[in-house]
């Protein structure tokens, strides 16, 4: 009985992997007769020519082309009728015709037709010009821009429509099978690849960002960004990649200090100057999720095709950051704010004085793309007098409250401010701030001299 049960279970497992391979094989299985034909003046190009028109297709979902060569032509009605013919006999569904001609020196056209090989009907068809000064520069641009531009016109690459903060709208919707969940890749078209003669050779993908849809209508779908927030722009084109947002996730690679490596490069969409926050999960939700903490931030400067190294960034629990951040911590790319700083105020001079002032004061600071603890300022005011003032602040032990800095003042004469600042939390902590700033201001106008306070608001963009 136990030899029956393990001669049944044997059987069993091979016509398994029977079905399994029989399946994979119609999933690859050819569906496309491919007939090409090339002016005879680049007759030697022909070979070339119809290699990268396979793969174009090939790389479109559903489509295979056929190892058969048809040596028939389509020029008339009725030899079209026989290659389709010959396409429907052979088992494929559809046809397709590609043929390269020079109508201008220097100058081709790449001209291919799909057919339902049963009906005769066409399914698509696309012309494309190129220039060209060597037939190897031609090869390699059609190479680059035909199968972007199948893909385009059977509606498997997509376009960024608009942008809206931590969000991507693009133009493929149901029609084109979008479901939420679906991973895409996001790129541009980065620089153009020549020859020391100025020959192109096509361009190189810039890739800007990584997207997970979340909702999807008929026409469009609504993506969450993963990677890009920065570089992610309208116009951009849109490609689906496999796997699922979990398979992309980010995490920490290395830490030495307060610099941290990341899994994450410019093949992701990273780029200089982007944020990442480092969580902490705090207990398990499911398989996929879990309650977590932010516990600080990193501000990438410097970034590889396959990671980015950065910086933890300033915080009020910095040196908590840097103790508990860890390789293996997970990242998510944040919106960074902060950089740029707007402030209103009301400043008070010559407070110690017989005659005090004040001065309702804005300005704007910038944070030194060198060293994040560094803001430049400019501000300038009026009312019992006037004043301008250009100078910098340094965040002390890399925090977010506390700045100490030094200004040049113009007031009837220049003068010098050494102050203090400090940022008081509100609801919007990373918005808008409440501070106060503590000066003494030297070598001005002598009733403005001495103990001075400025108490406003700081908004961050």
């Amino acid at each position: 009985m136990r030899a029956v049960v393990l001669l049944l279970l044997t059987q069993l497992m091979f016509s398994s992997l029977a079905v399994a391979q029989s399946q994979s094989q119609l999933q690859s299985q050819p569906n496309v007769l491919l007939a090409t034909r090339i002016d005879r003046a680049a007759v030697a190009q022909h070979a070339a020519f119809r290699q990268v028109t396979s793969e174009a297709i090939n790389g479109l979902q559903q489509y295979q082309v056929s190892p058969i060569r048809p040596n028939l032509d389509w020029s008339s009605a009725a030899d079209r009728e026989a290659l389709l013919a010959s396409g429907a006999s052979a088992g494929m569904s559809v046809v397709a015709t590609a043929e390269l001609i020079f109508p201008r020196r220097r100058t081709a056209q790449v001209n291919i037709t799909f057919f339902n090989a049963r009906g005769g009907d066409t399914i698509a068809s696309r012309s494309l010009d190129f220039r060209y000064n060597t037939y190897d520069g031609l090869i390699a641009q059609i190479e680059y821009e035909l199968e972007r531009d199948l893909k385009r016109q059977f509606r498997q690459l997509g376009q960024v429509v608009s942008t809206d903060g931590g969000r991507v709208f693009f133009d493929l919707g149901h029609s084109a099978n979008i479901e939420p969940g679906q991973v895409f890749r996001v790129y541009q078209r980065g620089a153009e690849v020549t020859t020391s003669s100025g020959e192109s050779y096509g361009y190189l993908d810039d890739q800007t960002g990584v997207i997970v849809v979340t909702e999807v209508t008929n026409i469009y779908a609504i993506a969450e960004v993963m990677l890009g927030r920065r570089s992610i722009r309208s116009g951009h084109w849109v490609e689906r990649i496999p796997g699922t947002a979990a398979d992309y996730r980010g995490e920490v690679l290395s830490k030495l200090d307060n610099q941290v490596a990341i899994n994450l490069g410019a093949r992701s969409g990273v780029s200089e100057g982007a944020e990442f926050a480092v969580y902490k999960d705090l207990k398990p939700i499911n398989d996929n999720d879990s309650f977590r903490v932010e516990v600080g931030r990193i501000r990438i400067n410097e970034v590889r095709d396959s990671y980015s190294r950065g910086t933890i960034a300033r915080s009020n629990h910095y040196e908590l950051a840097n103790g508990i951040i860890q390789e293996g911590d997970v990242i998510e790319e944040v919106r960074r704010s902060g950089s740029v700083q707007l402030t209103v105020g009301r400043l008070s001079t010559g407070i110690i004085s017989d005659a005090p002032s004040s001065v309702y004061n804005a300005g704007i600071r910038f944070e030194s793309p060198g060293n994040m603890d560094i803001f430049y300022r400019l501000s300038g005011g009026y009312g019992d007098s006037y004043y301008a003032a250009v100078g910098a602040m340094v965040a002390i032990n890399h925090s977010e409250s506390f700045f100490y800095g030094i200004d040049a003042v113009w007031n009837e004469s220049w003068g010098t401010n050494l102050f203090m600042s400090v940022n008081v939390p509100t609801p919007f902590q990373r918005y808008v701030q409440l501070f106060t700033e503590v000066g003494y201001l030297i070598g001005t106008d002598a009733d403005a001299n001495g103990l001075n306070i400025n108490l406003g608001l700081n908004l961050s963009l």
